[in-house]
Order: structure tokens, then sequence, then C-alpha cells
């Protein structure tokens, strides 16, 4: 999770934190869904987590201070998460809009 900076819109700022925290170039297609996090995992304040579809272009995973190792998951596969920042429930809700089951999740 990264907090947007404002002098960049929420585009630039995805594809600069990607870059920065995984050395991939990635393009940015559309917003799959919009998360409270007051619904899913009480925190000391409230946000709206925005997630969004994006492919990978070009670049090499780049090991850093926030992100040792990179690996994909099957959905029914997932090790143990860090449930203050995704929940399982959110990974699924995501998983039904990749496979055409539902739009979007505005909630």
């Amino acid at each position: 999770m990264s907090l947007i900076e404002s002098v960049l819109s929420p585009k630039e700022n995805i594809v600069k934190e990607v870059q920065e925290e995984t050395g991939f170039n990635v393009s940015v297609s559309r917003l799959l869904a919009i998360f409270d996090t007051n619904k899913f995992q009480f925190q000391s304040k409230q946000y709206a987590k925005l997630v969004f579809k994006c492919q990978i272009e070009d670049g090499d995973f780049q090991p850093n201070a926030e992100i040792e190792e990179l690996a994909f998951f099957d959905i029914q596969s997932l090790p143990e998460l860090s449930s203050k920042r995704t929940t399982k429930e959110q990974l699924e809700i995501l998983w039904e809009i990749y496979q055409g089951d539902i739009e979007q999740y505005l909630n």
C-alpha cells in the first residue's frame, strides 16, 4: 500500500510506485475495486483502497528494503496474508472481477 503524492495523478502514482518498489514498468488499464478498510480490516484510520488492473510492460524484479522476493500464487494456495493490508476476502473479490463474474467492486 502506498500513499499518493498529490502532484501526480492516481495513474502516475501507480506507475511510479510499482517501478520504485519492483523494478517493473507497467501500464494501467482500469479501476477494479474500491475497498473501505473499515469493512474489511478495521484500523485506527479509515482508508479507501483503490485497486487497478496493470500490465507489466518490461523490467526485472529488483529486491529492495520493502520487497525481498516476488512470487505469484493460485488463489487457492495463498500464503499467510498481512490482513491489515489485504484480506483473503478482498483477493477473492478481485479474482471474481478477473474471471469476469463481476465488473467492478465499489464498497
